[in-house]
């Protein structure tokens, strides 16, 4: 076999393709010859974080936080997402910050304290031990939608936002109507950020899934010997804005588990201030010399008993 390659077997066709380590999206294209025969773990809580990227002028704000525990059972695989507020208050070296922040602090040392920064956090907030975590530049989303020539997309209702990030903390408006749209990287990438809609950070977790769905299918579509070149050019769009600690074998395994669940049947909980929940709680601190709002736990700052047993009860519904 030649160096640097997987061997890649479909149906009875085998092929030795060499590519650089973007263990993500093969694991999730290919059935790879050094497979595991059992599964990892029957539970595992995966930390998905979202940047911004180099595109943004806060490029490593790690604005999507969100835990997806996949349990393995008998006869069925349990998916569920936990959207974590990018405005928790918290603190760090003794100071108020948002929870959205912790990356960027630990990251000016190293990548992995910056990880572990937020890692510990949402092992606090949640009272689930992360098992692994994956950390999703999203200009990738771009280049990615773009590499494989769009996606199409339900949009449920009309979104109009007047605020959306720019360039040198600028804004501008994006706009989408409901209804089957064609999305290019560009404005893939935009309906996956906004959050002016009424469902606010719950509907920009499922808008952000519903790509993720698109994009699966369509990949998956793709003959990757016949569209060799094309899987090429993702695997290193994904290796250049994609890190995480799970193995390949991991990887496989997880996307058995969600290639084979519908999209509705993902069980979704969003941590937020609804009365309804009473969970967070609407706060203005002042952080420098700039008033901010922020989210803190309705039972003072950094209780979340509350928000651990509101956790524990969805989660085994």
């Amino acid at each position: 076999m030649p160096k640097n390659s997987y061997i890649i077997k479909i149906g009875n066709e085998i092929a030795a393709v060499p590519f650089s380590a973007a263990k993500l999206l093969t694991a999730s294209l290919f059935h790879l010859t050094s497979a595991i025969t059992e599964p990892p773990s029957s539970t595992q809580n995966i930390l998905i974080l979202g940047v911004p990227g180099q595109s943004n002028s806060a490029p490593y704000l790690t604005d999507t936080i969100m835990v997806v525990r996949v349990v393995k059972e008998k006869n069925a695989t349990k998916i569920t997402t936990i959207s974590i507020p990018r405005d928790i208050l918290t603190e760090y070296d003794g100071k108020p910050q948002k929870i959205n922040s912790l990356y960027v602090f630990g990251r000016s040392i190293s990548h992995e304290r910056g990880i572990n920064n937020i890692k510990m956090k949402i092992e606090e907030i949640t009272g689930l031990k992360i098992s692994k975590y994956i950390l999703i530049d999203m200009d990738v989303l771009e280049e990615t939608v773009n590499q494989i020539g769009g996606i199409n997309i339900l949009v449920p209702d009309d979104i109009y936002d007047p605020l959306f990030p720019a360039p040198d903390n600028s804004y501008q408006t994006f706009g989408i109507k409901k209804g089957w749209r064609y999305l290019d990287g560009a404005t893939a990438a935009k309906y996956a950020r906004t959050r002016h809609d009424n469902d606010g950070d719950f509907g920009r977790t499922k808008r952000q899934i519903q790509i993720l769905y698109a994009l699966k299918n369509k990949i998956s579509a793709l003959n990757p010997i016949l569209n060799l070149p094309k899987f090429l050019k993702i695997l290193k769009t994904l290796n250049d804005h994609v890190k995480t600690d799970l193995k390949s074998t991991e990887i496989i395994w997880l996307w058995d588990w969600f290639k084979n669940t519908n999209t509705d049947d993902i069980r979704h909980i969003i941590i937020d201030a609804n009365p309804d929940k009473n969970l967070l709680a609407n706060a203005k601190i002042i952080i420098g010399e700039q008033e901010i709002s922020a989210l803190i736990p309705i039972e003072g700052m950094e209780n979340y008993d509350k928000i651990h047993k509101y956790i524990e009860k969805e989660i085994e519904e």
